[in-house]
């Protein structure tokens, strides 16, 4: 039997090579189970894709609590890698027309993970305001910009790493941090 670790490894790793025309057959014997017994882990390629994109957010959740509890950085240090958390995930590229085409509940999830959920972020946010790193803002605003931002990159770049996406992302959360950061935040981005 295989387990979740390797279920969704796999999956990833088949997206990458086929996209969105990898079979379960072909996922099944990577496993090497059965097809019928990979149906009853997973209803269906789409329940599938939802499971391992949900597994994705899931890890950012866990790299940002980390990142949340960490005392021995200050609230702007958190709030910048918090915007910059990417799990390391077997990804060449991002396939994100490819998602949105086939698997549209899918697309529709990591949207909404991009919109929504921003309510641990604001608090760490306050606490930079508090520090006098940010200034007040537009909070659904800059949420909104993010999220944009976030998909525009993953949609144009679509030939990147995730190292290289990581390096965009920090430089796009950098100019939109600088908007809204003080004087004194923006010289302690820099």
């Amino acid at each position: 039997m295989t387990n979740e670790d390797e279920l969704y490894r796999e999956t990833f790793l088949l997206y990458q090579e086929h996209g969105a025309k990898f079979t379960m057959d072909e996922l099944a014997v990577r496993l090497g189970v059965s097809k019928k017994t990979l149906y009853e882990l997973v209803p269906s390629k789409e329940g599938l894709v939802l499971r391992a994109l949900e597994r994705y957010f899931d890890a950012v959740e866990r790299q940002q609590a980390a990142i949340r509890a960490d005392a021995s950085l200050d609230a702007l240090e958190r709030v910048e890698r918090l915007l910059c958390a990417v799990p390391e995930m077997p990804f060449r590229d991002y396939r994100i027309r490819e998602l949105r085409r086939a698997f549209p509940e899918a697309y529709l999830r990591l949207t909404r993970w991009l919109e929504t959920g921003w309510e641990k972020t604001f608090a760490v946010m306050d606490a930079a305001q508090a520090e006098g790193s940010l200034e007040d803002f537009d909070r659904e605003l800059f949420s909104r910009l993010y999220a944009y931002a976030m998909e525009g990159l993953m949609l144009e770049r679509e030939q990147l790493t995730t190292a290289d996406f990581a390096a965009l992302q920090r430089r796009a959360v950098r100019m939109l941090l600088g908007g809204i950061c003080t004087r004194r935040g923006r010289q302690r981005l820099n």
